[in-house]
C-alpha cells in the first residue's frame, strides 16, 4: 500500500521532522538520491547541524571523502569527529600523504565512540565503492555499518548521500537491506514547472493525485528534471520526493513532495510547499489566474502580445476552409458515403469530347 501526499500543512510536513532526525518510529537509515541538477550539501549539512545541535546529547563521525569538512561550516565540539579523506586520493594524494582505506578508520571510530546516540554521516558512498573495488564488498561493510549503529539508542542513523546512477543504490533500497528506511530524492523543480506546462498536469490541488503521480513517477525514473534543471542550476531551493518504509507490510509506504530553501545563517535549509519555490512563481500565478508571465518573449525588443481590441479583431477573422459543409447543386450528399469535391483549374480541358473517340475500344 502507498500512501501519498502534496500539499501538506505545515503541521504535517515530513521533511522538518526527517531533517532534524526526529521520525517516531526513528529510521537508522537515510538515503539521499541527487542528480547534476540538485546538490546534496545544503540537506546533507543541515542534517550535521542538527545532530550537533540536539538537545539529544549525540555523537557525530563525519567521513569526508568529496567535500572537505571547511564547507560544512562546523564548529570544534568534543561531539563532532572528521574523518577527512579528501587528501587521501589514490594517485593524486598531496606529497607525504599515502592513500588509505577509510573503512577501518570509519569502523574503529564507531566502535570507540562514547556510549549512547551516534548519527554517522559518509559524503559518498559512490566513492567507497572505487575505494572497495567492489560494490558487493561495500554492501557487506555497509551491512555491518547499519548494524553497529542499530546495537544504539535512539536517534542514532546512517546517513547516505548516492547519485541517481548509484550501483549501490538498487541494493540499497530493498528491505533485504534495511526494514525501514526514509529515501530522499532531490529534484529540479523545473520537472514540476515541465509538467505543469507541457503536459497540463501541476501538483494537487491543481489536478488529481492519481494523474499527477502516474505523469511524475516515470518522469523523474527516466532523469528529466536532471536535463531541465542543468539549464538553471540552483543551490538555493529545489523539491525532495520523500518516501517512508516502515516496518512491517501492513505499514505500507508514505510518498510525499515537499519544497526546501537554502538559507545563509546556520548553513541549513527551511521546508516550505512546493508552491512556495520561486521557481514555482509563474506556474502558481497562472493556475491562480494572476497574471501571465511573458516567458522567453519578456526579452525581446518588439511585443508579440496582442491588445484586447486586436484578440476581437482577430476572431473574427473568418477561416480560409474551401467547403463549411454546403450541399453540392448537381448532387446530393448521402449521409455516410464518401464524396470527393474537386475545383475545375484553369489548364483542365472540362468539355464533353471524348478524347479518345478515335480508338475503337
Amino acid at each position: 500500500m502507498v500512501s501519498t501526499r502534496l500539499s501538506a500543512s505545515d503541521s504535517d510536513r515530513v521533511l522538518p521532522s526527517v531533517l532534524a532526525n526526529a521520525q517516531k518510529p526513528h529510521h537508522p537509515l537515510v538515503l539521499i538520491q541527487n542528480d547534476l541538477s540538485q546538490p546534496f550539501l545544503p540537506i546533507f549539512r543541515h542534517m550535521i547541524h542538527s545532530a550537533l545541535n540536539s538537545s539529544k546529547k549525540s555523537t557525530v563521525i563525519l567521513l569526508s571523502l568529496n567535500v572537505h569538512p571547511l564547507d560544512y561550516r562546523l564548529e570544534n565540539t568534543d561531539a563532532l569527529k572528521i574523518l577527512d579523506w579528501t587528501v587521501h586520493v589514490p594517485g593524486f594524494g598531496d606529497d607525504g600523504v599515502e592513500w588509505r582505506d577509510p573503512r577501518p578508520e570509519l569502523l574503529n571510530a564507531i566502535q570507540q565512540s562514547p556510549a549512547g546516540s551516534l548519527n554517522v554521516f559518509v559524503d559518498s558512498a559512490d566513492t567507497l565503492v572505487d575505494d572497495a573495488g567492489s560494490v558487493s564488498e561495500l554492501y557487506k561493510f555497509l551491512k555491518k555499518v547499519l548494524s553497529l549503529i542499530q546495537e544504539r539508542p535512539s536517534p542514532s542513523r546512517l546517513v547516505l548521500p548516492l547519485s541517481s546512477s548509484s550501483q549501490l543504490l538498487p541494493l540499497l533500497l530493498p528491505s533485504s537491506f534495511s526494514q525501514t528506511l526514509t529515501h530522499i530524492t532531490l529534484h529540479s523543480p523545473a520537472l514540476l514547472a515541465s509538467l505543469s506546462e507541457s503536459y497540463l498536469t501541476p501538483p494537487p490541488p491543481y489536478s488529481p493525485p492519481e494523474k499527477f503521480w502516474s505523469l511524475f513517477i516515470p518522469t523523474a525514473s527516466r532523469r528529466e528534471g536532471e536535463r531541465l534543471g542543468m539549464v538553471e542550476r540552483s543551490w538555493k531551493e529545489g523539491v525532495a520526493e520523500i518516501c517512508i518504509r516502515e516496518k512491517g507490510a501492513r505499514k505500507g509506504i508514505v510518498r510525499v513532495l515537499e519544497g526546501w530553501k537554502y538559507v545563509n545563517t546556520g548553513g541549513g535549509v527551511v521546508d516550505c510547499a512546493w508552491d512556495e519555490l520561486d521557481a514555482m512563481k509563474v506556474v502558481v500565478d497562472r493556475l491562480k489566474g494572476g497574471p501571465r508571465s511573458a516567458g522567453v518573449t519578456q526579452s525581446l525588443s518588439f511585443n508579440l502580445n496582442l491588445t484586447p481590441a486586436q484578440q476581437e479583431a482577430r476572431s473574427m477573422v473568418p477561416l480560409p476552409y474551401a467547403h463549411e459543409g454546403e450541399q453540392s447543386n448537381t448532387q446530393a450528399i448521402v449521409p455516410g458515403a464518401g464524396h470527393i469535391f474537386y475545383d475545375p483549374d484553369s489548364a483542365d480541358d472540362m468539355d464533353d469530347e471524348d478524347p479518345d473517340e478515335d480508338l475503337d475500344i
